[in-house]
């Protein structure tokens, strides 16, 4: 029996996994469900035995039994379900470094993995803080820590604007050049959860997709502000150069970082 590597999956697109991994392996369906809403049915299946990933070359030592089956009815629905997730995530990362996907020097558009120590920002949490209950801790502290209370005002200011424009996204920093906007449906622990993993020594990996590059050309707004004119071009471009610039004020994003889609996010 082969071992994989086990991953603490935190995070999976899925839809981002199997678009991508159905293109590099031409066309891709994980299980075939028909049902038949009237009438009679005759089945015919078929049984085969297959090692998934053979097409890419790669023995990945897990052995699947696909069935296909081909029913004749009045009425016949057809629905693509249950997709292999976890395992699908291992046949493109084994795809990807099989195939010498992941560049030295990634550039927007290229598969990015990354591995290192991370920050977590959600601005859902903050932004429902009760400003009043800051306050009621800050009578509590000392009058030298009353910047505190100040500071924590500050940070859920701008986790209010960062809902407004990243709603229901959570924001990742892995490493030195790397950030990533989360949807909050792809994560599998609730957001209180996430606050578990800080403090641990393990470091994390981030793959995804390059999207961009932080605050450069019009994703500053200061190159934006020059040109500043009332057009749909000017308002496109407003909202990535908000963004990016409230997280730099949290230190979150600097210039010329990467900003990835994520496909994955795990601990091995």
């Amino acid at each position: 029996m082969h071992n994989l590597n086990y991953k603490e999956i935190i995070y999976l697109d899925s839809i981002e996994l199997n678009s991508y991994l159905s293109q590099l392996d031409q066309g891709l369906i994980d299980s075939k469900q028909s049902s038949t809403s009237s009438g009679e049915a005759t089945s015919e299946e078929n049984k085969t035995n297959g090692q998934i990933g053979a097409s890419f070359g790669i023995k990945f030592g897990v052995n699947s039994e696909l069935k296909n089956s081909e029913t004749q009815t009045e009425a016949v629905n057809e629905s693509i379900n249950i997709y292999f997730k976890d395992y699908q995530l291992q046949r493109l990362l084994d795809k990807a470094e099989h195939d010498n996907l992941f560049p030295e020097k990634p550039s927007e558009g290229d598969l990015i993995k990354i591995t290192g120590e991370f920050d977590i920002f959600s601005p859902s949490l903050l932004a429902h803080i009760s400003p009043k209950k800051i306050d009621d801790i800050g009578k509590h502290m000392a009058s030298k820590k009353n910047g505190v209370g100040n500071g924590l005002k500050n940070l859920i200011a701008i986790g209010s604007l960062l809902e407004n424009l990243l709603p229901e996204t959570t924001i990742l920093k892995v490493g030195n050049n790397a950030t990533a906007i989360l949807e909050n449906n792809n994560i599998r622990s609730n957001l209180g959860q996430l606050s578990t993993f800080f403090g641990t020594s393990r470091k994390i990996t981030l793959f995804g997709i390059v999207d961009s590059i932080a605050l450069n050309g019009k994703r500053n707004m200061n190159v934006l502000s020059d040109s500043i004119s009332p057009t749909l071009n000017t308002v496109a471009y407003l909202n990535s150069a908000l963004v990016d610039s409230f997280l730099s004020l949290i230190d979150l994003i600097k210039k010329d970082d990467l900003v990835v889609k994520p496909i994955a996010i795990y601990f091995e």
